[in-house]
């Protein structure tokens, strides 16, 4: 029941999901639009607020794509293509691959999220050598495992309240940094690596498809 179900919303998103800039495109008219309706902005406002906006986060994306960047270097680098080697030789059925790549995924997004390329990289590679993969499942099972990274070490909101005159104090929505011993280090937060780490390679084993669709089939 939850296979066929799933593969019911698979198919409707595949079928009416626009592409994601459509969504930032959409997204940016709604608050443009709201900032000129429910505020006293005037357009000339809204435009260069927007504008400012785009710059002040360059430092920002620069560090994202720096971890990406990063990530996909250490993913292509001889001594995980070795691991990856000798993983394919122990990784001989689906469901193995399914739980391994999800545990691992969980593993590395901890420690960094620009990390989960690594992830990416050894599905991909496993899906080459194991027959009888449900590729999309796959993928499903590298997403879901990069959601761990935001209760690990690279959880950008948790460093940023933590960071000396960040942009939160200036606009003085808070008037100290937060400790990230009372956010990454909270009780709550390890209980949801816990969770992530106990029940998510379950879940996996639990709702894994019987049905074969591998990589070489979505290539034709």
């Amino acid at each position: 029941m939850i296979q066929k179900l799933g593969q019911k919303f698979t198919d409707i998103v595949q079928k009416f999901m626009p592409n994601a800039f459509v969504f930032a495109l959409l997204l940016t008219l709604i608050i443009s639009l709201c900032a000129y309706f429910l505020t006293d902005s005037t357009p000339v406002k809204v435009l260069q607020s927007w504008y400012d906006g785009f710059w002040s986060l360059l430092e920002f994306g620069m560090q994202i794509i720096l971890l990406i960047v990063t990530g996909f270097c250490i993913a292509l680098s001889p001594i995980v293509k070795k691991g990856i080697n000798r993983l394919a030789v122990v990784i001989k059925t689906p469901r193995q691959v399914y739980f391994f790549v999800f545990l691992l995924g969980v593993s590395l997004t901890l420690i960094s999220f620009g990390w989960v390329i690594i992830t990416c990289v050894l599905a991909r590679e496993l899906a080459k050598r194991v027959q009888g993969i449900n590729y999309p499942f796959l993928i499903a099972c590298v997403y879901y495992s990069s959601g761990a990274w935001v209760a690990g070490l690279s959880s950008s909101i948790p460093l940023l309240l933590n960071t000396e005159n960040n942009y939160m104090i200036k606009t003085k929505v808070l008037t100290e940094t937060i400790s990230t011993s009372h956010t990454l280090g909270s009780g709550i937060n390890l209980a949801m690596i816990v969770l992530f780490v106990v029940f998510g390679p379950l879940i996996i084993l639990l709702v894994a498809p019987k049905n074969i669709i591998e990589l070489a089939d979505l290539k034709e």
